[in-house]
């Protein structure tokens, strides 16, 4: 009887409303858009063959690891049109995500894309690591 009143106490505490939720939501999407806005004026330094990484330095550095190339879109192709595309894109799920359709796929696809973004340019994202 004890395991059943820990698990029911464990799930009251994790529990949220719907409208919590959808605050959070909101303010997901909200953050999501903010960050692609202050990401946009940099997009052609990080995610074009002129800028820190060439794609085929990308490349050469991931190995051609078939599950890189698939995670990181933003390593698909390396013109800024593709990167303005893609943050394009980034700012419509996120809008998706905050107004309420599709709150899943939205949320798993802004997901997809901030990470891919993240892959693009590992060294840069996590400088201040070493």
């Amino acid at each position: 009887m004890a395991m059943h009143e820990l698990s029911m106490s464990f799930h009251r505490m994790c529990e949220a409303d719907g409208e919590s939720l959808q605050r959070f939501r909101v303010f997901l999407g909200i953050l999501v858009v903010f960050t692609v806005v202050q990401r946009w004026p940099t997009l052609e330094a990080y995610y074009s063959d002129a800028g820190v990484l060439p794609l085929d330095a990308l490349r050469a550095e991931t190995e051609g690891s078939l599950l890189h190339h698939w995670l990181c879109v933003h390593g698909w192709h390396s013109s800024l049109s593709w990167a303005q595309v893609l943050s394009a894109a980034q700012v419509m799920f996120a809008v998706c995500l905050a107004a309420g359709p599709w709150p899943r796929l939205s949320a798993a696809i802004s997901f997809w894309l901030y990470a891919s973004c993240t892959m693009r340019n590992v060294q840069v994202a996590f400088i201040l690591d070493r």
